[in-house]
């Protein structure tokens, strides 16, 4: 039997990094007066990018306290240098119940990916000082190491699903916009691999392994969704499946004593819910959780 432990902030199995303090970086700005033109609520990141993507007359925003303005060329601090949250490089293990730090990252960055292959551990993309990184980082032996391997693309709040000893498949993510590709990253052949895309481009999403294939589900898509789609590891092609009752972005999925589940985030399934699939009707069950989770991240450990 296994249980689930769900954890705040960025900690993702035994190493962490990234923003230490909030999700988003409130950073007040010095600008003209006549720079910003209009305001809309919203307390999502990618969506103030987006919507400002859409609007011609748009070509910088400012982020914050729930609400995102539009600007005009004429601001004096553009996204890149607006979006600097404040990152960290430090990582620590779990020893005994107590954290303890290990070898820190080469660089500090968030909205990354880490995986587990084999014994090591995988970092992808992330941001790097405001702007969004193609590089990797592997933590082998104590020590990180930068790999000269390079995703296609700089791109943050994307997903990764190990799939053997020593590949790890990245999926959508943000870069210029939202993304729908999907690559395979071998760390002992040294190759990455672009596969066929994802039906539907999405960041912020979920992802897992069950039963040998790939699921991504959820995430942040113009704008939430509850779209699910899954991935054999035979014919490396996507096909779309049971959608989730709700629409989720920022959650965490897992698979939890044989089931597939999708923990809190944001969206209409509430931060304090979790969906699991049921392979025998077909459907998702709606359970739950004692608390609101959001940007956390999920491991699945044996029962003691």
């Amino acid at each position: 039997m296994l249980n689930l432990l769900i954890l705040s902030l960025c900690v993702v199995l035994t190493v962490y990094g990234g923003d230490a303090s909030t999700p988003f970086f409130k950073k007040k700005l010095t600008r003209s007066t006549n720079a910003c033109f209009k305001s809309i609520e919203t307390e999502n990141l990618i969506e103030c990018k987006v919507e400002c993507s859409t609007d011609k007359t748009c070509q910088t925003f400012n982020f914050g306290e729930g609400k995102c303005e539009f600007c005009s060329g004429s601001t004096s601090e553009n996204y890149e240098s607006m979006y600097s949250p404040q990152t960290h490089k430090d990582c620590f293990k779990n020893k005994e119940g107590v954290w303890v730090p290990v070898a820190s990252m080469n660089e500090a960055r968030h909205a990354f990916q880490m995986n587990t292959v084999g014994s090591k551990f995988l970092i992808t993309g992330g941001f790097i000082n405001g702007v969004s990184s193609d590089s990797m980082e592997l933590y082998s032996g104590g020590i990180w190491t930068k790999l000269e391997l390079k995703l296609s693309s700089g791109v943050h709040n994307h997903c990764g699903v190990t799939i053997s000893e020593s590949e790890v498949i990245v999926t959508g993510g943000f870069g210029d916009r939202i993304l729908k590709t999907v690559q395979k990253i071998d760390i002992t052949t040294g190759l990455v691999v672009s596969l066929f895309p994802l039906i539907k481009a999405r960041t912020t999403h979920g992802c897992g392994l069950y039963n040998g294939e790939v699921y991504v589900a959820g995430g942040y898509a113009e704008p939430g969704t509850n779209h699910v789609e899954v991935l054999s590891l035979e014919t490396w092609k996507w096909t779309a499946f049971t959608p989730m009752n709700n629409d989720r972005r920022d959650f965490s999925m897992a698979v939890l004593d044989g089931y597939l589940a999708a923990f809190g985030g944001d969206g209409s399934g509430g931060r304090r819910s979790v969906e699991i699939y049921n392979f025998t009707t077909g459907s998702w069950e709606t359970r739950v959780l004692k608390s609101d989770h959001l940007f956390h991240a999920t491991v699945t450990v044996p029962c003691v």
